[in-house]
């Protein structure tokens, strides 16, 4: 019986998703199928175009051809609604980082998503033993059921190449520029609540901004500043017309090209982050990566840290003015180890694997996964080998 694979991410063909299907790809195994299921019918187009087979939500036959699938790998809480008993369900979630999420939000919304999700995901994807431990609790899943292996996207790691991804995003040169310093703060609204503060008055969120001495600091030492924010935040970020070393990359042009996040990092010099997960995808690659904390009280009062820590989660210098922001990307780039050792401590702790590759998941897990048919389907098929034998009596 061939095996179908169903992939689902959000955004449409992207992050872990996305990098385990290309994996699997790769290895042209005839013993699967694979397929995706999307909810932009744009985005189907584009994949029809690449020889993907994909459905769409909005389509007739979407119910049948979801209901043929065996197992469903997503990033979110894809699907989880419409799961088949049959069927297996694996979460490779979007990211471990810092925030409170999960069980750790006590509201009656969170409660009752992890209650559902929990459920639905038979398997839930960790990059590390402690990954486990963290997402064993956010998730009420027992740690037997979470699977230690790295997140698929940090293949894009190692074999995307960032610099082109990123000068077909943004139609510039970048060898123009001596360092490429990339701004990709959390989002903060979630679950129906503010969390954090956002200041819309300044590229970068700090205290003590002005923008002229900013913008001559990235003119000075030939910076390329890439403000990478969310999608909802995106319009609060207005930026001087004429300005040549700062550029948002927006969500839509990133989905119009199927160009995900990870497949831009090893583009990327510097990282400056917060409380997003994605500097713990980064920092598989060891290079400089700074916070800024400049809302940090306030976060942690509205949405939390785990373990409730600033010093454990942050393996760099923190900041929250742009006088010491300047200063430490200068730090950073003047000596390669500031804060090397550092980061090497936490990247050990939260990844462990030093293979970046989907392969021992593939063919440690997914190869020898057994899956049921749907008894609908396996009845037909009975009744029709019935059918054939009784026929082959009378021949």
């Amino acid at each position: 019986m061939k095996k179908r694979i169903g992939f689902s991410s959000f955004p449409d063909y992207s992050g872990n998703s996305k990098a385990l299907y290309k994996a699997l790809l790769l290895k042209d195994l005839k013993e699967f199928e694979l397929v995706w299921f999307v909810k932009d019918i744009k985005v189907k187009e584009q994949l029809e175009k690449l020889n993907i087979k994909v459905f769409c939500d909005f389509e007739d036959n979407f119910e049948e051809e979801f209901s043929k699938t065996h197992i469903m790998f997503i990033t979110h809480d894809n699907y989880i609604n419409i799961k088949r008993d049959y069927q297996i369900f694996v979460g490779l979630w979007h990211g471990l980082g810092p925030k409170k999420s999960g069980a750790l939000i006590q509201t009656k919304e969170a409660r009752e998503f992890i209650d559902t999700y929990s459920k639905s995901c038979d398997y839930i994807l960790a990059p590390s033993e402690f990954g486990s431990i963290v997402f064993s609790a956010l998730f009420n899943k027992k740690v037997d059921k979470i699977l230690q292996y790295p997140q698929p996207r940090y293949e894009f790691l190692e074999k995307s190449n960032g610099k082109q991804n990123l000068e077909k995003l943004l139609k510039k040169d970048l060898s123009k520029f001596r360092k490429i310093i990339l701004y990709a703060p959390t989002f903060r609204n979630g679950l129906g609540e503010r969390n954090g503060q956002l200041s819309n008055q300044n590229l970068i969120n700090v205290n003590k901004y002005k923008e002229k001495e900013f913008i001559d600091y990235l003119l000075k030492n030939n910076y390329l500043l890439i403000l990478k924010m969310h999608p909802s935040e995106e319009t609060k970020v207005n930026i001087e017309d004429g300005t040549q070393n700062v550029v948002i990359l927006k969500d839509e042009l990133m989905i119009k090209n199927l160009i995900s996040i990870n497949e831009i990092l090893n583009g990327i010099d510097l990282l400056i982050a917060d409380y997003s997960s994605i500097y713990i995808d980064f920092i598989n690659l060891l290079r400089p990566i700074i916070f800024l904390n400049t809302d940090e009280e306030k976060y942690i009062e509205d949405r939390g840290l785990i373990f409730n820590s600033t010093q454990f989660w942050f393996p760099g210098p923190k900041v929250n003015n742009m006088t010491n922001l300047c200063d430490e990307i200068d730090k950073m780039f003047q000596d390669e180890n500031y804060y090397k050792t550092q980061r090497i401590q936490f990247n050990n702790l939260v990844n462990e694997s030093k293979d970046l590759s989907c392969d021992r998941f593939i063919d440690e897990f997914i190869k020898d996964i057994e899956v049921k048919e749907d008894e609908k389907e396996q009845n037909k098929e009975s009744k029709k080998t019935l059918i054939s034998k009784i026929l082959n009596k009378f021949k």
